[in-house]
Order: C-alpha cells, then structure tokens, then sequence
C-alpha cells in the first residue's frame, strides 16, 4: 500500500512523502488461527451442547494512512459454550455463554516510542506502544423457545 511519510528536508522542515510504500497483511488477517469444537447431540434426551474454543493471532484492526502506523489487534483465545433442551411439546430451553476465558483486548502498534518510558508500566525496553486495552466480561443469554 502506499502511505503517508513526514521526513526533516536540509532545514529540518517537516516535508510529507505521499508514495512510500508499505507491505502489510490484509485488514483482519491473522497468519494463525485455530478452532476446536466439542459437540453433544443427545437423541434420546433432546439435548444439543456446544463448547467452542479458538485462537486467533495478530492482526491489523485499524489501517493507517501514515507509514508503518497501523494498528495491530494482539492474539487471543476465546471460549463459547451453548446448550439446548427441547421438550416434545415444542418449548426448547437454552442457554449460551459467551467470552468465558475473559479474555481483553490489546491494542497496539508495532513500533517504539521511547518517549512512553516515562509514564508507568513503560520501559525503554517496549516493542510496541500500546493504543488501547479493553476489558470485557462474559456474557450469558438464557431463554425459552415456543415452536408453532
């Protein structure tokens, strides 16, 4: 991709370069991703279980217009597990429970800024600088279904 570069001309004037160029990976792509599912279909009991489980590594979550900007979604697993109960009178029971490893959001860019290191949990030794970190709790969603 092309992109955005500020370099210093002979006077130390700030000059944009509007065609450097860049590789990079596809937005969202990761170069490693795996999924594991263990599934229950119970016949006799009318019960259908799942439980989900995958990893997902780096990857671009905002593309930059500037030169080696973009910002870099830090590799995560996840776990999701769902049940169902169905009754011979058309109400199923269900439940489904989601992000059960709590797992954060980390986002960053893939460069050092060493003016990071003097505000806490920095040092000169960082590899990234770190843009954004969110915490997100599991989510459970209960419920009934009536079949007509």
């Amino acid at each position: 991709t092309t992109k955005l570069l500020y370099t210093r001309d002979g006077n130390g004037n700030l000059v944009p370069k509007y065609d450097q160029k860049q590789s990079r990976p596809l937005f969202g792509q990761s170069r490693h991703v795996y999924n594991i599912s263990l599934l229950y279909k119970g016949i006799k009991n009318n019960i259908n279980a799942q439980l989900a489980f995958s990893y997902t590594g780096d990857r671009i979550y905002t593309v930059s217009r500037f030169f080696e900007n973009d910002y870099w979604q830090k590799g995560f697993l996840q776990m999701d597990a769902s049940i169902t109960k169905s009754f011979n009178n058309g109400i199923s029971l269900y439940a489904k429970a989601n992000n059960l490893l709590n797992t954060m959001f980390y986002g960053y860019i893939p460069l050092a800024n060493a003016y990071n290191s003097q505000f806490p949990d920095h040092t000169n030794n960082d590899k990234n600088t770190e843009v954004r970190t969110n915490y997100a709790a599991q989510t459970i969603i209960i419920g009934i279904r009536f079949n007509l």
